[in-house]
């Protein structure tokens, strides 16, 4: 799963339709250091044990990641 809780999965945006180097320097490394764990199934607290991190510091991290994944969604006339 991509993000922790997705209660809108149709709006979430595909890696093909992402603007990588256009995140933010926090998101490019919350990118790093958890889409592969999310998407082996970890869950946030697992990867904030994992890299050493409090859980809110990962759940805030990915909260940013989600809000940015959407602007730029939005900002190609994508759905939402």
């Amino acid at each position: 799963m991509f993000w922790p809780v997705a209660s809108e999965p149709e709006q979430i945006p595909v890696a093909r339709e992402v603007d990588w180097a256009g995140l933010s320097p926090r998101s490019q490394a919350t990118v790093r250091l958890c889409w592969v764990r999310l998407l082996l199934g970890y869950t946030s607290i697992e990867i904030a044990k994992s890299v050493g991190l409090p859980a809110h510091a990962v759940s805030d991290a990915l909260a940013q990641l989600r809000e940015e994944l959407r602007a730029s969604r939005d900002a190609r006339g994508g759905r939402g």
